[in-house]
């Protein structure tokens, strides 16, 4: 049971963190691509991870009420959410003003930034419930998937094109 669990767990993690990868590891080449400057690309990336160290503590609040939706359910809404931002950003790639892309990008950013510490409250939420789980093995099994994810974006984007990440996003 040990085992399975850590995988299911671990697949979560890789999942976030290949995101991550594309999101923000990516966020330059995109942004640039698009038309942005790198102080733009600065600002907007810490404007995004400032709007969701904010929000964190109001989630987590409302997360531990005993009314509020499960770890689970809320990670699901959130992922929900993000999807919905980054297939705007990939069908409006070029269609869209500098504003559209900038609210789109930017609020992809703070969803994912949300979503960190409800993947870290799922594992730690199994464990306390007495399952065996290694979080050590899910965990590392994010680092192996961040790493793939940025090769393979490496070289999609120089075959395809920067529109590429958006639609990585989005699997």
């Amino acid at each position: 049971m040990k085992k399975h669990l850590s995988v299911r767990y671990g697949t979560i993690q890789g999942c976030y963190w290949m995101g991550y990868a594309a999101l923000m590891g990516y966020a330059s080449v995109y942004l640039l691509e698009k038309g942005f400057t790198n102080t733009q690309i600065g600002l907007l990336t810490a404007v995004g991870c400032i709007v969701s160290a904010v929000l964190q503590p109001v989630l987590a609040s409302y997360a531990d009420r005993p009314e509020s939706p499960s770890v689970r359910t809320m990670l699901l809404g959130a992922n929900l959410i993000q999807l919905v931002l980054v297939i705007s950003l990939a069908a409006t790639a070029e269609s869209s003003s500098m504003v559209v892309r900038t609210l789109l990008y930017g609020a992809s950013i703070t969803m994912l930034m949300l979503m960190i510490p409800f993947v870290n409250s799922l594992g730690m939420e199994t464990i306390r419930q007495g399952e065996e789980l290694d979080y050590g093995i899910g965990r590392g099994m994010g680092s192996v998937a961040y790493a793939i994810a940025s090769w393979l974006l490496g070289r999609l984007t120089a075959s395809f094109g920067a529109d590429m990440i958006p639609i990585w996003l989005s699997r």
